[in-house]
């Protein structure tokens, strides 16, 4: 298959071990489907060979998600050589924005993490406390819901208002498990699209041993996607009520 072939070629390339390697749009002729798991795995043979790749491709997405540097050409000219969030954030002139795209702040979604939106050290409380203890602290601060916490801190699920009110015992008799988590290091995007695929309002950023690092929020989220170029003052802002860039 396509697939494979461009599996074979990138080994070959990458077993002879050169300083410097070209790549002429190397997952131009792959489906969408394969090229994105191509794209993941080279990056992370990468990750670990740490070569110097020359990376040639006519695709602004594979270039955001693929290069730490992008240099951008017109008819062999060098218009802008940045990061991507340089080029998604300050493009040079019409010809780069137009380039990188009007939605060029949904596409800093692949360029950020969730823990650069999330919000840390959410209120939570153990499944070892009690419950009256647990509705106080909830009426407290308005809250329907409570995460709960094993005694090491990782995540257990969640508590509702309505499920332990009135009622006695820990915390941990009523919890219930929480199925949807993400990981800090995940990007804004693919978060994004499981809160939207589950209707999901917050989501809770657990690391690798399930500790709670974490929520994010419809609300940071919007904040971040809201970030827009100020065409007149030349810095970044953000889109508040009514329009007005701060």
């Amino acid at each position: 298959s396509g697939g494979q072939a461009q599996r074979i070629g990138v080994a070959r390339a990458m077993a002879t071990d050169p300083p410097v390697m070209l790549m002429d749009e190397p997952f131009g002729a792959i489906d969408p489907i394969n090229r994105e798991v191509l794209q993941d795995e080279f990056l992370k043979i990468q990750s670990q060979v740490k070569k110097t790749i020359v990376f040639v491709t006519h695709d602004i997405h594979e270039a955001i998600k693929m290069g730490d540097k992008i240099a951008l050409l017109d008819v062999g000219r060098l218009v802008q050589f940045g990061t991507p969030e340089e080029l998604l954030t300050n493009p040079k002139n019409q010809f780069v924005k137009d380039f990188v795209g009007a939605d060029r702040a949904l596409k800093r979604l692949d360029l950020l993490k969730v823990k650069d939106a999330m919000l840390e050290n959410p209120v939570h409380c153990h499944d070892t406390d009690d419950v009256g203890s647990v509705v106080r602290a909830m009426q407290e601060k308005k809250l329907n819901f409570l995460l709960v916490n094993d005694p090491q801190d990782r995540l257990k699920g969640y508590v509702t208002l309505r499920d332990i009110y009135d009622q006695s015992g820990k915390a941990g008799d009523f919890t219930k498990p929480m199925t949807l988590t993400v990981r800090p290091q995940q990007n804004l995007k693919d978060a994004l699209s499981k809160m939207l695929t589950f209707d999901l309002g917050i989501v809770v950023a657990v690391d690798d041993d399930g500790k709670l690092m974490g929520v994010l929020n419809t609300t940071t989220l919007a904040r971040v996607v809201g970030e827009t170029y100020d065409e007149h003052g030349g810095r970044w802002g953000k889109i508040m009520a009514g329009g007005k860039i701060l």
